[in-house]
């Protein structure tokens, strides 16, 4: 536990403050979030996992790291989405678990929908994100309520000109940050 005046977060939710700071800003100016960020605070939030609870712990935060990842992956493969988010949202995973991971992950998908629709808006690329965004969401629900069938599903794939792309580890690290604040506030 580290006291910051009459704040006190978990060694696991400064790390992943962190490590989310460092890969939203390497993001916002090279729009990458490198693997020499997300490989080792995967690894290392394994091994903290195992070292602190055992295999049990281990367990949890391996499985945590997959349920985080996921959105991120799909966003990846349907949407455009970038996969350093993915591979980021693994290593909050692996360091918070899977009730903290979850608190994360709503709070990132917040930050990310409210960052998306101001950068749509600063770009004047506000209605055409919104139906991008319906169109991709309506492909991947159309694959998940039909177990991965591709045939039938109305699959949007924009060339890179033609997208709107944000810096989403900005998004990620405020989500990080709303959701350490809010699970101190409930611990306390």
């Amino acid at each position: 536990m580290i006291d910051l005046g009459s704040v006190a977060f978990s060694s696991e939710w400064i790390v992943v403050m962190a490590i989310t700071l460092l890969a939203g800003l390497v993001d916002l100016f090279t729009r990458r979030v490198p693997n020499m960020l997300t490989g080792p605070a995967w690894i290392l939030g394994l091994a903290w996992a195992l070292g602190d609870g055992g295999v049990g712990r281990f367990a949890e935060v391996l499985a945590a790291s997959v349920i985080l990842a996921a959105p991120y992956v799909l966003l990846f493969l349907f949407a455009g989405g970038g996969a350093g988010d993915a591979k980021l949202m693994a290593a909050i995973g692996a360091w918070l678990g899977i009730l903290n991971g979850l608190v994360a992950l709503f709070a990132i998908a917040l930050c990310g929908a409210l960052l998306a629709v101001a950068y749509a808006l600063h770009r004047g690329r506000f209605w055409s994100v919104m139906t991008y965004m319906k169109q991709s969401v309506g492909t991947v629900m159309y694959v998940a309520c039909n177990r991965g069938k591709m045939s039938e599903a109305r699959c949007v794939v924009l060339e890179r000109e033609e997208m709107t792309t944000m810096p989403y580890g900005v998004a990620i690290f405020m989500g990080a940050c709303l959701a350490a604040g809010g699970a101190q506030l409930w611990s306390s």
